[in-house]
């Protein structure tokens, strides 16, 4: 996970920020009524999410040992994946779309100025034929 943003709107422990937190990684489905049906493919998202940020790492200034953010943006999904059919054939395939997203998280301050863990959960509803639900989380360390 990469995740460029641009903080605005600065008070001493909170702000607004605006970013683009990208994901690659590995996607997979599971059925448990139809094991031979599930998947396994690499995803990558790309969502525009404007946060609202508090406590650690919300300014470069605070000095809070601990912080969270939330937000809501609109995002990008795309994931390339192979699976057995239930005759026993492989196939792969592909799925983009774009949503609606929302994200949450927690962040916990370490070492001096602004470097921080952040644990964050990550929610996008497709609006293609598909209407999938891509749900993702994230461990970042921020700079």
């Amino acid at each position: 996970m990469w995740s460029p943003s641009v903080t605005f709107m600065e008070t001493d422990n909170s702000s607004f920020s605006i970013g683009i937190p990208m994901s690659f990684g590995v996607s997979g489905t599971y059925n448990s009524q139809n094991i031979e049906n599930n998947s396994l493919g690499f995803m990558f998202d790309a969502p525009l999410m404007f946060n609202y940020n508090y406590g650690a790492g919300s300014t470069k200034e605070a000095e809070d040992k601990f912080g969270f953010f939330a937000g809501a943006g609109f995002g990008y999904h795309t994931n390339q994946y192979t699976a057995t059919d239930e005759f026993g054939y492989d196939y792969s395939g592909k799925m983009s779309g774009f949503g609606p997203a929302g994200n949450i998280g927690a962040r916990l301050g370490v070492g001096h100025g602004s470097h921080n863990l952040e644990l964050r959960f990550s929610y996008m509803k497709t609006l293609d034929e598909s209407k999938s639900n891509i749900m993702g989380i994230g461990f970042l360390f921020n700079f």
